[in-house]
């Protein structure tokens, strides 16, 4: 196939536009840094007070009674009832975004049934 200077005029400038996307501020035009773009700050924890509905609170209280002090990932899901699955939490936990206290024995995991709680009520929305 025979490219004329047009089409390769299009793809060049479609290439650095590309890159200037990923390596640019958002603030600036110029390339601030060529090797790796510079992410945004994302918080991992929601710092806010909420309000609870009565049904949540039943919810919560229920399963922490349910739960025992220390649990697996597929047990969360099933208690939860497949409101999140054990898939979901081992994602999660390789992103460093799952409950904070854990327990690795083999290839299992389990979770403190505080942490998770505390950490269940971060992630619920009103």
């Amino acid at each position: 196939m025979v490219y004329n200077q047009w089409d390769i005029e299009q793809a060049l400038s479609a290439y650095r536009k590309k890159k200037q996307d990923l390596y640019c501020s958002p603030q600036t035009d110029h390339f601030d840094d060529f090797t790796t773009p510079k992410p945004y700050a994302v918080p991992l924890v929601q710092d806010f007070t909420y309000t609870t509905h009565s049904s949540d609170r039943d919810f919560l209280a229920t399963l922490e009674k349910e739960l025992p002090p220390v649990f697996t990932r597929q047990l969360a899901a099933q208690r939860t009832g497949g409101l999140i699955s054990a898939k979901t939490l081992s994602n999660l936990d390789s992103l460093n975004r799952g409950p904070s206290v854990k327990v690795r024995v083999g290839t299992k995991v389990g979770y403190e049934r505080s942490s998770f709680m505390q950490w269940l009520r971060g992630r619920m929305k009103y």
